[in-house]
């Protein structure tokens, strides 16, 4: 299982800007789960292997080649959308073992794709072989198509880890000036959960950093309100790095929030070192 303690509040700042490259505009799509959909064109897979390298395919190899720039980008998602309705699997896994630059939107168009023609099957598969910036981009996509519907389900799942269940929650709250309504019904749905310990801190955390990046006075509000068996420290440090970050000239607002928190010297201590000072 993933570590799911953000003590470090970069990580959360940084999931912030990978995920605006997978939530997808999730008024359009299908809302049922993942356990309704139909039958795939994408066609069955053998069980992958670790050690798997895939060979990419001709319009794959020959888009790679191409000179570096958007033409090159814009052929290789096209080829690898084609590859992922054959061979998934290879598809993604190819995907994954490129540079940061192409990992990124190949693993996005990938995993659209195996969404689109075999939802179950595509989240099986992450959940069980993925690995972490696979299960990033897979749930990423699903939280922005289903919301609530898909965090019910992942939160199903008994083999789910705490980062998908996270992810989906954070899609689901979206990062667009228009996100407001649907983070409010996120916040909700949490505190109306039975969450282990490492699904609570990592859920807490991306419905905390949303609603900073949203606004960040709400935010810190709503940290102060949360039950004190819900990780509230952790929140506040993520609220306090997202804030400062958000309005610098916030800082000495940031500074009084964490002097009326309800915690000890300490943590008001690393909260405030969260504070980010530009």
């Amino acid at each position: 299982m993933m570590n799911t303690r953000f003590g470090n509040t970069a990580l959360i700042i940084a999931t912030a800007g990978l995920l605006s490259l997978v939530i997808s505009a999730s008024a359009d799509a299908d809302p049922s789960p993942a356990s309704a959909v139909a039958p795939s064109a994408v066609q069955p897979q053998p069980e992958p292997t670790a050690s798997s390298k895939p060979s990419a395919p001709d319009d794959v190899q020959k888009a790679k080649n191409m000179p570096e720039g958007a033409d090159r980008l814009a052929a290789l998602v096209a080829a690898i959308k084609t590859w992922t309705l054959t061979n998934p699997i290879d598809a993604e896994n190819w995907a994954a073992q490129q540079d940061k630059t192409l990992q990124r939107p190949l693993l996005d168009a990938t995993s659209t794709v195996w969404l689109d023609h075999d939802e179950k099957a595509a989240l099986d598969w992450a959940m069980n072989h993925g690995n972490g910036i696979q299960q990033h981009f897979m749930f990423g996509n699903y939280g922005g198509r289903h919301g609530q519907a898909g965090a019910d389900w992942v939160l199903q799942q008994p083999n789910h880890n705490s980062s998908e269940l996270g992810v989906t929650v954070e899609a689901w709250c979206g990062h667009n000036k228009d996100n407001q309504k649907t983070t409010e019904a996120a916040g909700a749905w949490v505190l109306q959960q039975q969450l282990s310990k490492d699904d609570a801190v990592a859920v807490i955390h991306f419905v905390a950093a949303a609603k900073a990046w949203n606004n960040p006075p709400e935010a810190a509000d709503w940290v102060l309100k949360l039950p004190v068996n819900l990780p509230r420290e952790e929140s506040a440090e993520t609220v306090a790095a997202i804030w400062s970050r958000k309005i610098p000239a916030d800082n000495p607002k940031i500074k009084d929030w964490i002097n009326q928190l309800p915690f000890t010297d300490d943590k008001k201590a690393e909260v405030t070192k969260a504070i980010v000072v530009k």
